[in-house]
């Protein structure tokens, strides 16, 4: 049946052929010579058009679900969404918070990630913060709070006044005579 013009494979009969080809490994010479056979053939729109949808979404081989892994986030396909971050896909961890909050994140709002694994998308480890401002403002706080206790010399945690927040007892022995870089105790 191959070869020959006007002659159309049954669904079975296509089907029997693909199984048939599964995890069969062509040799270069035989790519090369099947590219060859396509060269130069035109394609109409609505043939184009049959292709590009026999490969998209999860129809595609290469298909992972929908997530992909990028600078330690993962990004989640989902075509209709208000705000994607680049193309359909969105970062998971604004969906998980949008589903727990039952609605959009604006774009300005930004979720952070308390222990910092970007990967870990779990509500309880995000923290919602209104604007960039707020959120650059939590990390240059965080940068300057943690400090070592001259009592026990555990970790503790000095809060800047700059930031209008007291310090907070020690977490191994409860003193709060410690400041940063173990200065004098009050």
């Amino acid at each position: 049946m191959s070869g020959k013009k006007g002659l159309k494979f049954t669904k079975e009969h296509r089907e029997k052929i693909s199984l048939a080809l599964v995890g069969r490994v062509f040799t270069k010479e035989h790519r090369e010579n099947l590219s060859l056979s396509q060269k130069g053939k035109k394609m109409s729109e609505e043939q184009k058009k049959q292709i590009s949808e026999r490969f998209t979404g999860g129809k595609h081989p290469n298909w992972k679900g929908g997530k992909v892994y990028n600078n330690g986030y993962i990004y989640s396909y989902v075509p209709n969404h208000p705000h994607p971050s680049w193309g359909n896909y969105v970062y998971e961890h604004r969906l998980v918070m949008e589903q727990f909050l039952g609605r959009y994140l604006l774009p300005g709002e930004v979720v952070h990630h308390i222990n910092g694994i970007l990967d870990d998308n779990r509500i309880e480890n995000l923290e919602l913060f209104d604007g960039i401002g707020n959120h650059s403002r939590h990390h240059i706080a965080e940068k300057h709070m943690k400090t070592e206790c001259p009592e026990c010399f555990g970790s503790g945690w000095m809060w800047d006044s700059m930031f209008g927040i007291e310090k907070v007892p020690c977490d191994k022995c409860n003193s709060t005579g410690y400041r940063k870089n173990n200065k004098e105790k009050k």
